[in-house]
């Protein structure tokens, strides 16, 4: 499939902003073109970079350690924009950083997506939709299909923080007034209560007939009644409750983690499913110290 040519606007675009920015900057106004494809073509009508800087900053080597390794320098591009392609490539040999080929494993989703772009628009349709790969990933992966078929399976992905609600929250991180809250209008009636006013500080009338009041049209009487009966007459700070969800659903996942693990799940399977680092896993399954997290690591066969 061949690719548009390029024409005498896209080249002002190239002529005016690669001398300063390199393929990162003509990248927002080239929304078709790749920065490969930038560069190649800056270089076919001999516009070379004039401003780019010398000298690396930690904060750029930091980077280039953090998205080199996946996706290589066109990975790091975009938040290196005054680098060009080749300078990114020479500073990770620099550093003694390598580019893990292979990438992201494809899931059934990039698969759905390439089956219903890829036989229309080729590679560029699907670049457009997923923008995490690259051409020659598309066109290996449609090839791969086109002969082989779909894979049986597909590498496991993260899963999803658990949905928790506030009757499932262990008593002991629930504050004190939304304890109180909970036994004067229940758990329903506290979550309508903190989705709607946490955070704020809240007047609560003393009359259940002042339904007239942003307090009253907005929670309605089933809980302005029971409220006012309770808190009538006060100024109360509703709790935020995200604070409090947060580390509910940290302690639900952590607990999913110690039974997984139970039940002879390997701590890499772990990494994959919750998203977090072998470190952070062991942490979390010991339970008394520096010798369990060693024991574990022994026993799943990995030395942290």
């Amino acid at each position: 499939m061949g690719y548009a040519r390029w024409g005498e606007k896209e080249d002002e675009i190239i002529r005016q902003h690669y001398p300063d920015g390199g393929a990162a900057a003509c990248s927002p106004y080239l929304p078709s073109r790749t920065l490969v494809a930038i560069s190649t073509r800056a270089h076919a009508i001999r516009v070379s970079r004039q401003s780019a800087r010398t000298s690396w900053v930690v904060g750029e080597d930091r980077l280039v350690r953090r998205y080199y390794p996946k996706g290589g320098a066109i990975a790091c591009a975009p938040y290196l924009p005054g680098r060009t392609l080749a300078a990114i490539t020479h500073r990770a040999k620099t550093l003694g950083i390598k580019h893990r080929h292979g990438g992201l494993p494809w899931t059934k989703k990039d698969d759905d997506t390439l089956l219903k772009h890829y036989p229309y628009g080729g590679e560029r349709a699907c670049v457009k939709v997923m923008p995490h790969r690259t051409r020659t990933a598309i066109k290996v992966r449609w090839s791969r299909i086109s002969r082989h078929g779909r894979p049986e399976s597909y590498p496991p992905t993260k899963t999803t923080p658990p949905t928790v609600e506030l009757r499932d929250v262990p008593t002991d991180l629930i504050p004190p007034l939304l304890q109180e809250i909970v036994q004067t209008i229940g758990y329903e009636g506290a979550e309508n209560l903190v989705s709607r006013f946490g955070g704020q500080r809240v007047f609560i009338p003393k009359k259940r007939t002042h339904l007239h009041t942003r307090f009253a049209q907005k929670v309605g009487a089933a809980i302005a009644g029971p409220m006012s009966a309770r808190f009538g007459g006060e100024t109360i700070s509703v709790p935020n409750g995200k604070s409090m969800f947060k580390r509910a659903a940290k302690r639900i996942r952590d607990t999913q983690i110690r039974e997984d693990y139970d039940s002879n799940t390997p701590v890499r399977v772990l990494v994959g499913r919750y998203g977090l680092g072998e470190r952070a896993i062991y942490q979390i399954l010991n339970d008394t110290g520096a010798e369990a997290l060693a024991a574990a690591a022994v026993m799943d066969g990995l030395m942290v």
